[in-house]
């Protein structure tokens, strides 16, 4: 029932939520007949429900609500998906006619807006602003105002901490991309003033507060059932991700805090490794009881009730396969291809070293289960063309649209109409936590208490397990488990072979052999039209103010 009042909301909300600019929203109509928040909320839960839905429209790529980029490439999740992996070794992108792809594949990228800039900052932006627009409207004042009962209050409550963990995921986003980021929350005078810029670490700190506040509190709903919407869990593993990037995002690391979060998540007991790697990226994978265990933090897809929608994972599986890919059988049970992004032949070779390679038939061989989403049948590995020829390199077909109990041969008939995605996107699992807990262990010189869990997913994935682990061992098992799940460039950061030299790929820099580029380029500038807009930000360093 949750998941289909959301959904409605959703829709409704993807229709009425565009703006032009945020401080509308602060805005009350000159006409007292017009609709406003005081008659909109009332004493029924449904109408609270429906606001909190307009918190959640801005992760699930509304159309173009930012009026930024486009309803795909530039969204939140399309946005922050491309960027995050376009920018690695793990992905090329062909559209040559997109300008963000003429830049983030190479890593060339300057203080010039593009669509995924655009849009991941401002769908992240708004976000945070629906998020405090409805904590101001949901305060226990107004709810007594409005006549609501102690059961109702308590309900609210829940709402808004909801809203709350949504908001800090937001923060997240913009800290880790952006760094010095511009900040709002409930508080802060709407239309009064700019938002004031806070830095990188001082808004780490404030999310982390945020995050450890709601959970010292009972509002958040339990671990595990809430899904696809926020619960304790969610708030737990955005604290643990944002724990294990301390050190890039303040300079100082925190290892043991790291440790203790994942401790405090795997405790809950509501989360378990689901027995298949692949079901937790199939399209059923929101309704699998076994894909659920595993899933902490993700978006809900359907082809009816999200038809609307361009990016998410319909973005993920469109531009992951072309038309000869269809025609030999619908592989991924999906019906629309855009011959978009493909993986580097040398990705592949480096971390899953595949034997019995023929690019005629489209066999290999490899071990790792991790590694058997591949499709390379005419395909080449020659890479000198860089992104623009889709054949080059391998097509990934990790993200599915196949239900976990149907054959692709079975569902023929039904792949062929389908053009919107079933499959819903993971943006936190439990196998990223189990990684998380190996590496904060590593650095404790506590080794024996992270291998259980990363032989756990050793284990899963059919391959040996192992009785020690060093840092290239355990960035080599981050790169096989997570793939193409819009993490690369944060650990690539993490582990210093982002920028510097240490580590080469082809393309890198724009260079065929790879070359470093700046450091500062670890993070995005700030888009020219919100320094336009806003006197009180600071473009990020390296970057020409072009305001």
């Amino acid at each position: 029932m949750k998941r289909k009042i959301l959904t409605a909301s959703l829709a409704a909300f993807a229709v009425l939520s565009s703006v032009s600019c945020i401080k509308d929203l602060d805005a009350l109509p000159l006409n007292p007949t017009d609709y406003t928040s005081e008659v909109a909320y009332g004493t029924e839960l449904g109408a609270y429900i429906s606001g909190l839905s307009k918190v959640y429209s801005g992760l699930y790529d509304p159309r173009n609500a930012t009026g930024l980029g486009n309803s795909n490439q530039g969204s939140f999740l399309g946005g922050t998906w491309l960027f995050n992996e376009n920018s690695s070794d793990e992905m090329f992108h062909t559209g040559s006619i997109d300008t963000w792809s003429l830049t983030v594949n190479f890593d060339t990228w300057n203080e010039v807006a593009n669509d995924l800039s655009n849009g991941i900052y401002g769908n992240a932006v708004l976000t945070i602003t629906f998020a405090n627009e409805f904590l101001i409207q949901t305060t226990d004042e107004k709810l007594a105002a409005r006549g609501a009962d102690q059961t109702l209050i308590d309900q609210v409550h829940s709402l808004r901490a909801e809203a709350k963990v949504i908001r800090a995921y937001c923060y997240a986003t913009l800290i880790d991309i952006y760094g010095n980021i511009p900040f709002v929350d409930e508080n802060t005078p709407i239309g009064k003033t700019p938002p004031v810029q806070k830095m990188r670490k001082d808004a780490f700190e404030w999310t982390v507060a945020q995050l450890e506040e709601l959970l010292a509190g009972n509002d958040l709903p339990a671990a595990g059932s809430n899904y696809p919407r926020v619960d304790r869990g969610t708030a737990l593993a955005t604290l643990v991700r944002l724990y294990l990037n301390a050190e890039v995002y303040t300079g100082q690391a925190m290892w043991q805090e790291t440790k203790d979060a994942c401790e405090r998540l795997f405790r809950l007991g509501a989360y378990e490794l689901c027995p298949e790697y692949q079901w937790v990226f199939m399209g059923d994978n929101g309704e699998n009881p076994a894909a659920i265990k595993e899933i902490i933090f993700a978006n809900y897809y359907h082809y009816q009730h999200t038809s609307w929608n361009w990016g998410g994972t319909t973005l993920l599986l469109a531009t992951a396969i072309d038309a000869d890919l269809m025609r030999d059988g619908y592989p991924t049970g999906f019906g629309d291809s855009w011959s978009g992004s493909h993986m580097p032949t040398e990705w592949v070779e480096r971390f899953f070293h595949p034997t019995n390679v023929n690019y005629e038939t489209g066999e290999y061989t490899i071990e790792d289960k991790r590694g058997q989403f591949f499709y390379i049948k005419g395909h080449t590995p020659d890479m000198k063309e860089g992104p623009w020829v889709f054949k080059e390199g391998w097509a990934v077909l990790k993200w599915s649209n196949l239900p976990h109990d149907v054959s692709a041969a079975d569902y023929i008939s039904t792949a062929a109409a389908r053009k919107f995605a079933d499959t819903d996107y993971v943006y936190i699992r439990l196998g990223e936590m189990y990684l998380a807990y190996a590496e904060a262990c590593l650095h404790l010189n506590q080794k024996a208490a992270g291998l259980p869990y990363l032989n756990a997913l050793r284990k899963r994935a059919g391959v040996s397990e192992v009785s020690d682990y060093d840092s290239e061992f355990l960035f080599e098992e981050y790169s096989r488990e997570l793939y193409w799940e819009g993490h690369r460039r944060r650990d690539l950061i993490r582990f210093d072979k982002f920028s510097s030299a240490s580590y080469l790929w082809h393309w890198k820099g724009g260079s065929y052999e790879g070359q470093s580029f700046p450091k500062y380029k670890e993070i995005l500038p700030i888009p020219t039209n919100e320094l336009q807009a806003n006197e009180n930000l600071v473009q990020n360093p390296g970057y020409a103010d072009n305001r």
